[in-house]
């Protein structure tokens, strides 16, 4: 039987589609980084799930 697992990863939000990616565990640290590029639209603009609204605003 599958565990429940012990932490959420960290969500990222691509600013071109906002399609929300998780995060890839980082190698040097427990932070995770934004993955490479968007899997519904290509883009390598990300930004953390918790500041979206901010950025959007200020994007807008």
């Amino acid at each position: 039987m599958a565990g429940t697992p012990t932490e959420e990863p960290q969500q990222f939000v691509c600013m071109n589609c906002h399609n929300i990616s998780a995060g890839i565990p980082g190698t040097d640290s427990d932070d995770y980084e934004p993955p490479v590029e968007c899997g519904a639209c290509n883009a390598d603009d990300f930004v953390e799930f918790t500041r979206f609204e901010r950025v959007y605003e200020r994007r807008r």
